[in-house]
Formats: C-alpha cells, sequence, structure tokens
C-alpha cells in the first residue's frame, strides 16, 4: 500500500503577475521577457507572443518548471509547461521545496493525468467560473515513491514524450507540405505546366493561360470563382437534448466539441461521449470522413477532416460541416483553402459579435473560392490525399502512445508493475 503526502507539505506556490494589456507587446525589446498567458499553454500557434518589461523574479519560469491554470471553465487544474518567461496572473508556479526528495518530472507527469484534473474540478464549488485556490492544490494527495524510483519513472515518461513530439514535429511538416502545395499551384499559380513567370501580358504560346479579372483578383483564363455553396451544403452541429451531459466513458457515441479542434486535427484524448438516447436524438447531426468540419462560435476558423475511426461521431452546436460535395476532390482544396491566410482572413471578415464571436452558416456558403480546371484538381488531390494519410496515421500512434502512458503511470505508482 503506497503512503501519500499532501502537496503543501512539499511545494510552495507562487502566483504569476497581471499585466495591463497596454503594457504588453507584440515585439521583443532588449531586456523585455516574454509574457506567458493561458492561450499561449493551450492553444498551439493560436496567437503571437507577447513581451513585457523585466518583472521581479518570483514571476518567471522556465520551460522545465510546472505551471497550473487557475481559472478557467476548461482550463482550471492543467498544469503545462514548455515556455520561459514570466506567467500571468492567472496561473502559479508550483515550487518544489526539496527536489532531493521531489522531483519535477515527477510531479509534473502525476499531476498532468487526467484523472487528477479531474479530481480537482470535482472538488470546485462553482460551475460557472471554476477557479483553483492554492488550498484546494495544497491538499491534494501524490503518492511518496523513493526519489530513485521517482526519476525511473521520468526517464520512462520522457521517452514516450520525445516520441509524440518527434510525430508532432513530422505532422506540422507534413501539414505545411500540403499548404504549400495549395499555395504554390492556386495562390502563386505556379502549377505544373506553367510558364516560370506569369503576368497578364503572357499568352497560351508563351506556355500560360492569360490572366482576368475576377472578384478574386486577377485568375487565369479558363479557371471560375463561385461560392462555396455551389459545390457543397454547409450544415450545422446539433447541442445536446435539454438535461443532457457529455459523458467520460466511452459509449460508442463520441461527441465532438470544438474544444477538441487543435490547430491541425483533433485532441483526441479530451474526446467526450453520449448516451444512445442523445445519439439518437441527434442522429440528423453527424459528421462523416467525407465533409470538412468548421468552428462556427467562440473560436472561429478551425477547420479540418475526421480521421476514419470517428466517422459518424455528433457534432457540437458551435460547429458545423461542409457536406454533400458535388465531387470528392473538392474536399481537400476547401480544406486547404479555408486553412490558408485567405480563408482564414475571409473567415474572419463575416465573424460578427466581439464577446462571443459567431460566423452564420449562410456566411460560409456566400465564401467565394476558386475553381480550378479539374484535371488539376485531380492532380492536387492525389497528392494532398497521401500526406492527410501520413498525417492520420501520425496522429493515431500519437493517440496510442498517449494512451500507453495514461494506463501505465498509476500501475507503476500502485506497485502492479515494477519500476
Amino acid at each position: 500500500m503506497r503512503e501519500y503526502i499532501k502537496l503543501k507539505g512539499v511545494v510552495k506556490f507562487s502566483q504569476g503577475i497581471q499585466i495591463p494589456i497596454e503594457d504588453q507587446s507584440l515585439n521583443k525589446m532588449n531586456g523585455s521577457v516574454r509574457f506567458v498567458r493561458i492561450v499561449d499553454y493551450t492553444k498551439s500557434g493560436g496567437e503571437p507572443p507577447r513581451y513585457i518589461n523585466s518583472c521581479n523574479d518570483k514571476y518567471l519560469v522556465n520551460d522545465e518548471d510546472v505551471v497550473m491554470i487557475r481559472y478557467g471553465s476548461k482550463t482550471a487544474g492543467q498544469v503545462a509547461r514548455g515556455i520561459s518567461g514570466a506567467i500571468a496572473n492567472n496561473m502559479f508556479q508550483i515550487k518544489i521545496l526539496d527536489e532531493s526528495k521531489l522531483d519535477k518530472n515527477y510531479l509534473y507527469w502525476y499531476l498532468a493525468q487526467e484523472s487528477t484534473y479531474q479530481r480537482l474540478n470535482g472538488s470546485q464549488s462553482s460551475s460557472t467560473m471554476p477557479a483553483i485556490t492554492f488550498g484546494m492544490i495544497g491538499d491534494f494527495e501524490i503518492p511518496v515513491l523513493d526519489i530513485k524510483d521517482q526519476k525511473k519513472l521520468s526517464e520512462m515518461f520522457s521517452i514516450y514524450q520525445n516520441l509524440i513530439e518527434n510525430n508532432n514535429r513530422r505532422i506540422a511538416i507534413l501539414e505545411e507540405m500540403a499548404q504549400s502545395l495549395y499555395r504554390e499551384w492556386f495562390v502563386n499559380f505556379r502549377y505544373p505546366g506553367h510558364a516560370d513567370t506569369v503576368d497578364a501580358s503572357l499568352d497560351e504560346k508563351q506556355g500560360n493561360p492569360k490572366l482576368i479579372d475576377s472578384a478574386l483578383g486577377q485568375i487565369p483564363e479558363g479557371w471560375e470563382v463561385k461560392d462555396i455553396g455551389s459545390i457543397a451544403k454547409v450544415k450545422g452541429g446539433k447541442r445536446l437534448p435539454k438535461g443532457k451531459k457529455v459523458l467520460d466513458e466511452n459509449t460508442d457515441f463520441p461527441y465532438l466539441r470544438v474544444t477538441d479542434f487543435k490547430e491541425f486535427g483533433l485532441e483526441r484524448s479530451k474526446i467526450k461521449f453520449i448516451d444512445e438516447e442523445s445519439h439518437k436524438a441527434n442522429k440528423r447531426y453527424v459528421i462523416s470522413i467525407k465533409d470538412v468540419y468548421i468552428s462556427i462560435a467562440g473560436t472561429i476558423g478551425r477547420v479540418g477532416i475526421i480521421p476514419s475511426d470517428l466517422d459518424g461521431s455528433n457534432l457540437t452546436e458551435n460547429a458545423a460541416k461542409i457536406c454533400d460535395f458535388i465531387d470528392p476532390y473538392w474536399q481537400l482544396y476547401v480544406l486547404r483553402f479555408l486553412r490558408s491566410y485567405m480563408g482564414q482572413k475571409t473567415l474572419m471578415a463575416r465573424t460578427s459579435g466581439s464577446s462571443q464571436p459567431k460566423l452564420a452558416l449562410y456566411k460560409i456558403s456566400e465564401m467565394p473560392l476558386l475553381l480550378p480546371p479539374e484535371n488539376l484538381l485531380t492532380k492536387f488531390t492525389y497528392i494532398a490525399s497521401n500526406l492527410e494519410q501520413l498525417i492520420e496515421n501520425l496522429d493515431k500512434k500519437n493517440d496510442n502512445l498517449n494512451k500507453q502512458r495514461d494506463m501505465l503511470l498509476p500501475k507503476l505508482i500502485s506497485g502492479q508493475i515494477e519500476l
């Protein structure tokens, strides 16, 4: 039987600093430090970094320090690390009093468990604005292991983490390859068979069609501009029936929320489920592997394609799907357009509301879209689909690695498996 000890006996807490928005800068100056906000930990690539003038050392963390998010309906109780700078006052650092008795990496991995997050959230008194108090986290108990065993466990989990991070780097490279292909062919018009220079004066004898004026600027002659609604339908998701809630246990009926949408793909580890009754009530609002999802409330413009194992998932009312394409070749083209600079800019321009941004379905349907020739679209889809498959395979590997790691930790700590 493992012995447990309260955190307040082995750590101390140091809250971050409050910095007015006017004192934050997007430009890094001599002597300035990174100002680390919740969004920097929770939304990869979501916003550019901000900087502040130098501050007291007690607010500073390095990329190995353990930080806990204090507030937020979806973030309170999450631990984070990996960024150096001054943390905001809605987070705090967990500082170990004696590192000869408690290993920093062991502490991080234990607190990073989904079960830890659920326990902390379950002990909160407020559901509207969940908050982690120092008293709450101070009374949280962790199992006592010999420091050598803590380090062994940390090393083992670092191996898992390195594999996951390596896969994430490969995913980012593949994603950029697909997006670069779209940009070269359909923005810069350097598609197969083009001449090296393209301008309106060139004629077909020099290898390129003329450029003609359009609603999207100059485009190659023979190409068209139509709205998304001319090649597909845009349909919304559906909120759960009254009185129903999402579930942690796998019921075979996944319910995809905006919080599950990452920069590239889905955050599989956080996906929730619904019961069969809710699924039947919302069965018209499922998403298939032939669709493109898009977030339309709160966080706007997260787009993607669901993996094959989540085909038929229920979709939140805060997201929509672009579906029923007149030709399946349009799916990946629309995905890449919506992830492009121009696609994202257009989505933001069509969004209304400041405190709670919303994007109407008809505004997606009416978005202008450049339609290239069919033979070029076919070539693009062939290359892009292969890249998409590689991305999905790596994402599934990461999902399995995460599950193995999370299953292993409690067994190692309990002694079921020897270190």
